[in-house]
């Protein structure tokens, strides 16, 4: 069996016509209830993830498209693997400039002038926002240790994979 990916298709019919090229009516019937009986899932076509892999039957009075190229499996695992991975990395990346952001305003806030004096005003206070800049400065230092950490990880995993 060929393998392709399913790529949001709306009917196991609108699939079958992106695999195969000029089906007629009744080669469409016969496309739909083979899929159908290789990836029972597409049963709920709805519910079923973009990126899923798909068994595709042989059917030999049937020519797949050339532009909807049947890839190998490894081929297409390699592929969704770095996608996610890099999708993670932007989300990741974004992440860490709002924690840095919010860092950032908290520490401008800290060296407001009315909000200096207030805190001067208790004595309790000057060492409550000392440890919150502490926290602040080490907390800075973990998001950017750890973005560093995450970015090697991906490069050395998009490296193994084109090794593949």
């Amino acid at each position: 069996m060929a393998i392709a990916s399913f790529r949001g298709e709306k009917s196991v019919a609108d699939l079958a016509d992106k695999l195969y090229t000029k089906l007629t009516p009744r080669q469409r019937e016969l496309a739909v209830d083979a899929i159908l009986k290789a990836n029972p899932q597409l049963a709920e076509i709805d519910k079923v993830p973009q990126g899923t892999l798909l068994n595709l039957p042989v059917l030999p009075e049937l020519r797949a498209k050339a532009t909807r190229k049947l890839e190998s499996p490894d081929d297409q695992i390699v592929s969704q693997l770095r996608d996610a991975l890099n999708a993670h990395g932007k989300r990741l990346a974004e992440r860490n400039r709002q924690a840095l952001t919010a860092l950032e305003e908290t520490r401008r806030h800290l060296e407001d002038k009315a909000l200096a004096e207030a805190i001067h005003k208790n004595p309790a206070l000057p060492e409550v926002v000392q440890s919150i800049v502490k926290a602040g400065e080490v907390r800075n230092k973990e998001l950017a240790d750890r973005q560093k950490r995450f970015e090697f990880a991906v490069a050395q995993i998009l490296k193994d994979l084109d090794g593949l």
